[in-house]
């Protein structure tokens, strides 16, 4: 039996969640001993219910922001790190950890997406560019694998060499609760009308503003905007488009698939993706995109 620790900083619902939800409900069990180590607290591991209803193992370092975090988890991974032959790491810290501390163990990083234009959405702009310049010094360490062959390509741009493994997509039963089913009734949308999707985070790289302009400016009112997401645009994207019966804009919801099956197509206009998975999830419910 060869044992896996899979090392992320939490299970937020976000792609990388899912996907690593997909990996895990298809590995071969029988060869294979999965073990998920989240590096900070309980309370951003929604998602955390998918991964026990698989019969999965989860450790958290309940790691705080503190002064003392890193060396916290330091000592939790140091006390593991003999129980793993394989450590497969996603996310920024998750990536350090496993190339500090995990020496002799085979390891693997995912990057789902290109850190030059994912992270400075998430970090601050002074210190972004010596984030990234980490990040990639780390990963030199580690066997790279990229979700598409979009970031495939990026990566060689800092000589880094990775394998492309594409995102997929397996439905979750855990997402479809039962309640009053949305319907375009429901959200005042007439039968005949063209119905646009876009999901995601509302934050620069995704570009949501362009869109929602896009929308306002042709005047249609055949033509419906849904977007689902939250983010720290939502006041100025809800400010553009608070007039407008055609543009609706719903923040962040758990039961997407109910959206995607009263829309007819899917658009995004984000400057930079990995392999997104609302694309895959639409494409599931066969909308153009």
């Amino acid at each position: 039996m060869i044992n896996i620790c899979y090392l992320v900083s939490s299970l937020s619902d976000v792609g990388p969640t899912r996907q690593l939800l997909y990996i895990l409900k298809h590995l071969d069990r029988n060869k294979y001993n999965p073990t998920i180590i989240t590096l900070f607290s309980d309370s951003k591991n929604v998602k955390k219910k998918w991964f026990i209803d698989l019969g999965l193992i989860i450790k958290s370092v309940n790691g705080s922001k503190s002064p003392f975090l890193i060396f916290k988890i330091i000592k939790y991974l140091l006390y593991n790190k003999n129980n793993f032959d394989i450590v497969h790491s996603q996310g920024f810290l998750a990536d350090i950890m496993n190339a500090i501390l995990f020496t002799k163990k085979l390891r693997f990083a995912t990057l789902r997406n290109y850190p030059v234009e994912d992270y400075p959405d998430l970090f601050p702009k002074r210190y972004c560019k010596f984030i990234i310049m980490i990040h990639f010094y780390f990963l030199n360490y580690l066997n790279i694998i990229s979700c598409s062959k979009t970031i495939n390509k990026k990566l060689k741009i800092h000589g880094k060499v990775s394998h492309t493994i594409k995102n997929s997509f397996s439905e979750n039963s855990s997402d479809k609760k039962t309640g009053k089913k949305i319907t375009r009734e429901f959200l005042r949308i007439p039968d005949d009308a063209n119905v646009y999707i876009s999901v995601g985070s509302l934050i620069k790289r995704k570009n949501m503003e362009t869109l929602v302009n896009a929308f306002m400016n042709c005047n249609s009112r055949s033509n419906y905007l849904i977007i689902l997401g939250d983010g720290y645009l939502f006041d100025k994207i809800y400010g553009i488009s608070k007039n407008s019966t055609n543009v609706l804009l719903l923040g962040h919801v758990h039961n997407v698939w109910e959206y995607l099956e009263i829309c007819d197509f899917y658009i995004s206009t984000s400057y930079s993706e990995g392999l997104p998975n609302s694309v895959l999830e639409a494409l599931n419910y066969c909308l153009p995109c």
